[in-house]
């Protein structure tokens, strides 16, 4: 189902095309930084369904933070299949937390939704990374890979006697 968004000021009409009311299917660029004219104006939005008479108009406001910064992160080193050894997260999470405010988070998957408590980690592949800033809640998100290589495999299994 689409919906049409009208975006008015005293100058200028913008039409949009929204598909379930969050992405933009098209944008028509304001002549103006977005920024620098949300501040000083209000945004107002009218939200009509094509089927009904049913209309609403919100007011947009604009909240502009620094950008969170990704520092490098030292890659680890690949290692060998092992019941004691273990990849220390605390290390990369000691490179990323650069401030008091930036805290980073570890997951198993892309969507955030299996965080990874003990960082000291025994898993291998990627590790999702969201990095954020605890005063505005805004975040970035980087990911690292861990590498263990499989237990080897015997050729024969049993000894050969001489």
């Amino acid at each position: 189902m689409k919906y049409c968004l009208v975006v008015k000021n005293i100058n200028k009409v913008v039409l949009n095309q929204l598909h379930n009311f969050n992405i933009f299917l098209s944008l028509n660029p304001l002549p103006y930084s977005l920024k620098s004219y949300s501040t000083l104006n209000p945004i107002l939005v009218k939200i009509k369904h094509p089927d009904f008479s049913c209309e609403t108009v919100v007011k947009l406001k604009f909240d502009f933070h620094p950008k969170i910064l990704i520092n490098p992160i030292t890659p680890f080193p690949a290692h060998c299949y092992s019941s004691t050894e273990y990849f220390d997260l605390n290390i990369t999470k000691a490179e990323l937390e650069y401030a008091p405010n930036i805290k980073a988070t570890f997951f198993k998957d892309a969507a955030f939704s299996d965080q990874i408590t003990n960082l000291n980690y025994r898993g291998s592949g990627t590790v999702y990374i969201k990095i954020e800033n605890t005063d505005t809640g805004c975040f970035v998100s980087t990911t690292i890979n861990l590498t263990i290589y499989p237990k080897p495999a015997l050729i024969k299994s049993s000894p050969e006697i001489k």
